[in-house]
Order: C-alpha cells, then structure tokens, then sequence
C-alpha cells in the first residue's frame, strides 16, 4: 500500500488484534506504510461496547480503553 492510503479497521480485527497481537501485519502497515486510519463515530462506540462485554473486561481495564478512545480520536 502507499503511504496515505486510507483504511477503515472492522470491530472484530481491533478486538482479535489487541488480545492476540497474532495480526502484527496491522501493526506494521500502521507504523511504516503510513496509513491514515478512518473512524466514524458508531465504529469508535462500538469498540468501546465490545470491550466492556464481560468475556472482555479481563483484557480491557476501563482506563485502558479509555486512553485508547483518546488516542484513537487524535
């Protein structure tokens, strides 16, 4: 991909990448390639309603996913 591509990241791949880290191709396109990450308000609400699932809180401390939403938004 060149550098400026913007992408759009399902729920589920955020969800499987946080816990597993078994996507690092993710990782590596978001710090090397330059991709601008795009976000609409209902997918940012609802990566926050799927961690605070119970089966989910033990990966997700609250203050953790609410740095993350801060980051996210910047």
């Amino acid at each position: 991909m060149k550098a400026g591509n913007k992408v759009i990241v399902d729920t589920n791949i955020w969800i499987n990448f946080l816990i597993n880290r078994k996507q690092n191709f993710i990782e590596n396109y978001f710090l090397y390639e330059g991709l601008i990450l795009l976000f609409s308000n209902e997918s940012i609400n609802e990566l926050f309603s799927v961690t605070q699932r119970d089966k989910f809180r033990k990966y997700f401390p609250f203050q953790d996913v609410i740095d993350f939403m801060r980051l996210l938004e910047n």
